[in-house]
């Protein structure tokens, strides 16, 4: 025991003479309990003479020591003013002379003796800067602890079915096997950590400490103390050792995870350190095993640069390589039926086929282990009861947005809408509309009503959807007729069958011929000029809605097979608006996923999709659900700049290459029809359909050969291309729709009289139709040129190897295209 007394605190010559004056002095022996903890205070006590210590026990004889006060101190006066028991017990260390002062005399010397007011005053707030520091203390201890705490579940078994991962597996055991530090290398989420600890598992130091320290996570000012500890506390005092995470882990293993993100002069000392303990043997403290882990980007072989050179050169010829998923597709499957066991909580959950090849064709590239962990987890938590299919798989980038996106839900208009049942409402006057336009066309077809209700068909909605799809994407589909009939549908009691496999595999192609029938329905049957069979063609749309809707879960329809829906998903890319949830929120808060899931009260997804996964976002309908479930306000809508998101946008899938390569012939090749008046019922224009569909497919194929030499690099590239090659498209599709327009058909441009255009325009002026068609497609050659050479310079960013002469082959025949439209429409 240190017999230095704490740094005095005492009262002055002034304050002493008062209490002399109103209290009672006493002589009691060493050992007394002057006052015990839990009993009333009934005195403020001064020391004359002697020492005394506050002392706290455990009850079994354990005494911790808090305080040593000297001549002139005085204690009780905390028990006094808040009227609190005694905290601990004061006990006499020697014999000593006592002054006491009664409650009833404590505060009128407070109002009486300024010396003996200041004092207490000066050592209350002392003690109350003391706690301060005890909790800040006890916080950094915390989280201290917190960073070397043990992680469960690491003693499970390394999944090493495939090839690569076997002979990993076997460096793993000659690691386990000697005490030399290792340094584990790979990219996030490769399982490094993992099998860190699985080498102190099958080590001979098996039962010994495993510290575990996260390297991200140590404050830099505190991250040498929290590591090697500190041997020079207590000033004035015995110097005390404060032990750090080497001192825990004596005996064992120490794991640095993520040594990289050590501080530079931590990672000097830490060698310094390490170097010091050579040479001690057996009798060396701390004796421990290092492991340390390091994340590296791509397919390096090599520690990180950021690596301190001395601390490199204790891993040399220790480094081991942990392969990313990508490379050991073998254990996929495997892993994923371990962690279906440990996410299924007891109840049986089956994997289907179709989610076998879901997740056997997903790259996990952006977190390896860990994002595959975490889309088994959210595809057990969305099967329920029923088997995991395709659609409850989720995986990839989970993007936050960026400074160019503006959040729309925070306009008041959006807020407003979203509101109860508000945007519902909204919908079910569209269907009336629509309901009441298509009973018309097809009630009274050669009347006025029903030519009339025509015209808005042809000549004012579909023209503005091809219009607006460029900039809102499937805006639309929010608002849709067909969805909302599809909706009412399962009111009939639907029969909620998953959609089945020939739907999701071959839903886009049948889209594209979809498309292409009702593209080809409209000039065989003439549908601008006949009202019943424009009125047949919607009812039959939504027909299809409805049965899909009663047989199938959700909106399998709107998902999978509508064409017009698939034309809207294939313009999102580059649409200007995206619903996307915030991943740290989702992380943070949410464990249900209503979103997804929807509540009783109001539904998830109706297309399978999940707003934390916005680069899939062709399948994100707009419906907004997801923002009026969300408990946690982490759905949101976005604003974005339109055309970015092809060469910005990470993760483009790659699904609606065919459906938008199908487009990109269909559009040309209906706009030559309708110029050069082609006969609506010859067999030249169904073979010509079905041959841009053809074209579409192969294009899909034969366009990774030419981008990119990299296989997976070229499938990325071709899903950008395609969706340049629709922003092209919509130039002769908008021109298209364009001649359906009763006004602007009959719009002819005249000069003034003695003006310009009067010498330069034909007499009798000009139509304006070619002059706004030709504007379309000129307009959508400028942002498609914009986009691929935007594309090309990101994917050279970003070190894909592109084959020169295919990019020139493709913007060749873009501009081949253009310059085709415009011939067509001059002609």
């Amino acid at each position: 025991m240190n017999a230095e007394v704490d740094p005095p605190q005492t009262l002055d010559g002034v304050a002493l003479e008062y209490l002399k004056r109103k209290g009672k002095a006493e002589t009691r022996t060493s050992g007394t309990v002057l006052l015990k903890r839990g009993d009333p205070v009934s005195a403020l006590y001064t020391i004359l003479s002697g020492i005394v210590e506050v002392r706290l026990g455990d009850g079994e004889g354990a005494v911790l020591t808090l305080a040593r006060l000297g001549p002139g101190s005085a204690f009780g006066e905390m028990g006094l003013a808040t009227g609190a028991p005694a905290s601990a017990d004061v006990v006499a260390a020697t014999p000593v002379d006592i002054l006491e002062l009664p409650e009833r005399h404590f505060f009128e010397g407070m109002a009486e003796c300024e010396s003996l007011r200041l004092y207490i005053l000066r050592k209350l707030a002392a003690g109350l800067r003391q706690t301060s520091l005890e909790a800040w203390k006890g916080f950094q201890r915390n989280k201290v602890l917190t960073v070397l705490a043990r992680p469960k579940g690491w003693e499970c078994r390394i999944v090493a079915e495939s090839g690569r991962m076997k002979r990993v597996l076997k460096r793993l055991e000659e690691r386990a096997a000697d005490a030399e530090p290792v340094l584990l290398i790979g990219g996030p989420g490769a399982g490094k950590a993992f099998m860190a600890a699985w080498i102190h598992h099958h080590s001979s130091q098996a039962s010994d400490p495993l510290v575990v320290v996260d390297c991200r996570s140590l404050p830099e000012e505190e991250a040498q103390r929290i590591l090697l500890g500190d041997s020079e506390i207590g000033k004035g005092r015995d110097n005390l050792q404060v032990f750090g995470a080497v001192h825990a882990a004596h005996g064992g293993t120490l794991v640095l995870r993520q040594l990289e993100r050590l501080p530079q002069g931590v990672q000097r000392s830490l060698a310094d350190f390490l170097n010091g303990l050579e040479g001690g043997g057996e009798t060396s403290f701390p004796r421990f095993r290092l492991v340390a882990t390091a994340t590296v980007e791509g397919n390096r072989a090599e520690a990180p640069g950021s690596l301190d050179t001395s601390l490199r050169h204790r891993f040399q010829g220790r480094m081991l390589e942990v392969p990313p998923l990508s490379e050991r597709r073998g254990d996929v499957l495997p892993l994923v039926l371990a962690f279906l066991e440990e996410f299924s909580q007891g109840r049986p959950l089956a994997l289907a086929k179709e989610a076998e090849h879901a997740l056997l064709s997903q790259k996990f590239d952006h977190g390896n282990v860990e994002e595959l962990k975490e889309a088994v987890r959210l595809a057990a938590l969305f099967a329920g009861e029923g088997p995991v299919r395709a659609e409850h798989i989720f995986a990839g980038p989970k993007q936050a947005g960026s400074g160019r996106e503006m959040d729309l839900t925070r306009w008041l208009g959006l807020r407003w809408l979203l509101a109860g049942d508000r945007l519902e409402r909204v919908r079910q006057v569209g269907f009336l509309v629509f309901l009441t336009v298509t009973g018309l066309c097809l009630a009274w077809g050669t009347g006025l009503a029903g030519s009339l209700s025509n015209q808005v068909i042809w000549g004012l909605w579909e023209p503005a959807l091809i219009g607006l799809y460029l900039l809102t994407g499937r805006a639309w589909c929010a608002m849709c007729p067909l969805a909302v009939a599809g909706r009412l549908a399962k009111r009939l009691g639907p029969l909620e069958r998953p959609p089945p496999r020939w739907m999701k595999k071959g839903g886009v192609l049948l889209a594209a011929f979809g498309f292409a029938a009702i593209l080809l329905s409209e000039r065989v049957f003439n549908m601008v000029e006949s009202p019943r069979a424009s009125a047949v063609l919607l009812l039959s749309l939504a027909g299809l809605a409805i049965l899909f809707g009663w047989v199938y879960q959700r909106e399998t329809w709107c998902r999978y097979l509508c064409p017009l829906g698939t034309l809207g998903a294939a313009f999102s890319a580059p649409g200007v608006l995206l619903v996307r949830a915030n991943p740290a929120v989702c992380g943070a808060d949410c464990t249900t996923h209503d979103c997804f899931k929807g509540t009783p009260s109001k539904p998830g997804c109706p297309v399978f999709h999940h707003p934390l996964y916005a680069s899939d976002s062709h399948s994100c309908r707009l419906c907004l659900n997801c923002l009026q479930v969300c408990p946690h306000g982490s759905a949101r809508l976005y604003g974005r700049v339109p055309l970015r998101a092809i060469w910005a946008q990470l993760g483009l899938s790659g699904v609606l290459t065919p459906f938008s390569l199908s487009v990109f012939f269909l559009s040309i090749c209906l706009l030559a029809v309708q110029v050069l008046h082609v006969e609506p019922g010859t067999p030249l224009l169904a073979a010509g359909s079905l041959l841009c569909v053809l074209l579409g497919a192969l294009s899909g194929r034969i366009l990774p050969r030419l981008l990119a030499r990299d296989r997976e690099a070229a499938k990325g590239a071709t899903a950008r291309a395609a969706s340049a090659f629709m922003v092209l498209a919509w130039g002769p599709l908008t021109a298209y729709q364009a001649g359906h327009v009763p006004f602007i058909r009959e719009l002819v441009l005249l000069g003034r009289q003695g003006g310009f255009l009067e010498r330069v325009l034909p007499q009798g002026g000009m139509a304006a139709l070619p002059l706004l068609q030709i504007g379309a497609v000129a307009a959508a050659f400028s942002f498609a040129a914009l986009v691929l050479g935007a594309l090309e310079r990101r994917l050279e960013r970003d070190g894909v190897e592109l084959r020169r002469w295919g990019w020139t082959v493709l913007q060749a025949a873009g501009a081949a295209y253009a310059v085709l439209a415009i011939l067509i429409l001059v002609a």
